[in-house]
């Protein structure tokens, strides 16, 4: 007895197996879109693998036009992914407690100085804050920092006034 070719034994396949079903995608999407925590899945997946997907989902949004296909599926995708990521991206976002950091480089910037390797934790304790309270953060890190640098000036300053009297 001769052992099937490789192609036509579907476990042996080179082709990557998904691991989220269609239905699981679009119940993700409508979670995001309506911001409710426990999407209904027909299988279990790590947080790790929910945020991934999230990630994908919305990289694939954002590099295409259209969706790629005509397949009833891709386009609920891909109106589910527009609703979500599209123009009102940021208000949908922060409904859900999602936060742009680019948009607050000292808060981030402090955060690991002060907590290294625990800045993600203080990340996620701030993000129930409204964007003005965020904002407002960010401001006070900006002040903080340009009063450090000029108490460091300072410093500069009088330790050369001393070496310069010695």
């Amino acid at each position: 007895m001769s052992t099937p070719p490789a192609a036509a034994n579907p476990s042996t396949s080179t082709t990557p197996k998904r691991l989220f079903t269609d239905k699981d995608e679009i119940s993700l999407l409508q979670s995001l879109l309506h911001n409710t925590s426990n999407p209904s899945f027909e299988r279990n997946y790590t947080k790790e693998q929910i945020k991934n997907k999230i990630n994908r989902l919305k990289q694939k949004y954002r590099h295409q036009d259209k969706p790629s296909s005509k397949k009833p599926h891709d386009l609920e995708v891909y109106e589910l992914s527009a609703q979500i990521w599209g123009p009102k991206e940021e208000a949908v976002l922060k409904r859900r407690g999602i936060i742009n950091w680019r948009d607050y480089p000292n808060v981030v910037k402090h955060a690991k100085e002060t907590f290294p390797g625990g800045e993600e934790c203080y990340m996620e304790g701030i993000e129930g804050l409204e964007e003005d309270d965020l904002k407002r953060l960010e401001q006070k890190w900006v002040q903080a920092t340009r009063e450090m640098s000029e108490i460091q000036t300072r410093k500069s300053q009088l330790m050369n006034r001393s070496l310069q009297r010695q």
